[in-house]
């Protein structure tokens, strides 16, 4: 579970319910409001290497994972050859932010 806004989140496993406070995650940026949202963490115990800008197409060789966002947010998706980096294929982590492709 991700707690913040404007692309500063503090991330906590949560199971069953519990409260969307600075109490329970920290506060992640002092003085703004904030939400709680089911998000992946960013990946920690691996190495992504970009693969494009946005709209541009991203190429791999055989099939590998890839993340598009910015700012901590990301889409995931298992990408085989070539694929656009862009909203329509991985949806819109970062709304109104310029995104990237990153191969792991």
């Amino acid at each position: 579970m991700a707690f913040g806004a404007q692309g500063k989140d503090n991330y906590a496993t949560v199971t069953g319910g519990t409260a969307c406070s600075n109490t329970v995650f920290g506060d992640p940026d002092e003085g703004v409001s904030k939400a709680c949202y089911a998000e992946a963490p960013p990946p920690v115990a691996t190495t992504w290497t970009p693969c494009s800008v946005e709209t541009v197409s991203c190429v791999v060789n055989g099939t590998r994972e890839v993340a598009f966002g910015a700012d901590g947010r990301y889409a995931y998706g298992t990408v085989t050859g070539t694929t656009a980096c862009d909203d329509a294929v991985f949806s819109d982590p970062d709304p109104g932010q310029v995104k990237a492709c990153y191969v792991q």
